[in-house]
């Protein structure tokens, strides 16, 4: 934490957005932040942009996003569609390059977003900034190479994941040197690196299933704010199978996902519904833990955020899995750079999402000075980072 806090201004070139960024690493990182330009940004709301937004309808439909929400909440700002590529809109929302000339984007992108998306990298960015805290919120964990070697305990279950995988793709439950040499060979047909951590072999179960939640993470740079907010409400993965803490080959057991999941639910009220906790307060507290761990990764992302380029503002939002211990604890297992949600159970809280993304993004963004209601714990910022012009 000490040193993100060391925050040294860049130059700025004539058309170069001021840029933050850690006082640690070479004189290379240092270069490419202060010649990575931008346009400036006009510390003012858009009383001179025409109300108008492009909609990528395709990447809607593909990840499941009801666009017509969308429409429905701008149509109420008086904020009408276009698909004129040439016209300054005032909202693009994960459009091509042809639409990057808006004063707001959605983007699915940052500069080195691998930073905090890569497994490895955001376990050893986390260590390396946050040596005391981040044990609290990952699990243990190291690079497998084919050098590596396990002190095996009939207590301990380790896991082997591909750093750039998703939905569990390629993890290796290791118990012991026989699936540790299996991994190894896994290392060698892989063009991938792999990531060694500690199985949590106390999960919290959901209808005696395992689980784990997926938390919506929304950063915003507006009016050269960054700012980090987590939505309160998020969808709930299980596994197939009830949970034993034995077979660890069988996936039907310890994996979770979309697939195997049996019905649509969603976090904090079938947490409750199921028992799986025992009242709103114990989710509070849940949540809370969830904000502070994400405190720790938002840190990490400032460091690399820009908007695209051409566009004033912007945010991105990313889908953040965590797995809940049967004491309460919060552990950070990855965070996916797809960030929407699949099926029937995102469905169920996209008005939330849409609205929630109207509070602290688009409202924002047509008038700087707005304040979001705070009485929704979504709509505070967990961090708030002022990227400041060199004077």
């Amino acid at each position: 934490m000490r040193d993100i806090k060391k925050i040294i201004k860049t130059k700025k070139h004539k058309h170069e957005k001021p840029r933050l960024y850690k006082k640690l690493g070479t004189h290379k990182q240092k270069q490419y932040l202060k010649t990575h330009t931008n346009r400036n940004i006009k510390k003012k709301h858009l009383d001179n942009v025409s109300y108008t937004y492009v909609l990528n309808s395709n990447f809607f439909n593909t990840f499941g996003l009801n666009e017509k929400i969308l429409q429905n909440i701008l149509g109420k700002l008086n904020i009408n569609n276009s698909t004129n590529p040439n016209k300054k809109h005032l909202f693009g929302f994960s459009v091509n390059k042809n639409y990057f000339n808006t004063k707001f984007v959605m983007q699915d992108r940052f500069n080195n977003r691998t930073d905090i998306t890569n497994k490895l990298k955001l376990y050893l960015n986390c260590k390396k900034y946050f040596p005391i805290i981040y044990k609290k919120f990952l699990p243990d964990s190291r690079q497998l190479t084919y050098n590596s070697k396990i002190q095996w305990d009939k207590n301990i279950v380790y896991l082997a994941k591909p750093v750039n995988e998703r939905s569990g793709r390629g993890i290796i439950y290791l118990t012991d040197n026989k699936s540790l040499d299996y991994a190894k060979k896994q290392l060698r047909n892989n063009n991938d690196s792999f990531i060694l951590s500690q199985y949590i072999i106390n999960p919290l179960l959901f209808r005696g299933k395992k689980m784990h939640l997926r938390a919506y993470v929304l950063f915003t740079l507006i009016n050269n704010v960054f700012k980090t907010y987590l939505m309160k409400d998020g969808e709930i993965l299980t596994a197939k199978h009830l949970y034993k803490p034995s077979e660890f080959n069988n996936l039907d057991i310890h994996d979770t996902h979309y697939k195997n999941t049996d019905n649509d639910y969603i976090y904090p009220e079938d947490l409750i519904k199921y028992k799986s906790i025992p009242n709103m307060e114990i989710y509070e507290k849940i949540y809370d833990e969830m904000r502070n761990s994400l405190n720790m990764v938002s840190r990490i992302a400032v460091m690399n955020f820009t908007s695209y380029i051409n566009s004033d503002n912007s945010y991105i939002i990313f889908g953040m899995d965590y797995i809940i211990t049967d004491d309460y604890n919060v552990k950070i297992i990855e965070i996916n750079d797809i960030y929407t949600g699949y099926g029937n159970t995102y469905n169920k809280i996209q008005t939330k999402y849409w609205n929630w993304v109207k509070e602290c993004a688009i409202l924002p963004t047509l008038n700087y000075n707005y304040i979001p209601n705070i009485n929704d714990k979504s709509n505070i910022p967990i961090t708030t980072f002022n990227i400041l012009n060199e004077t």
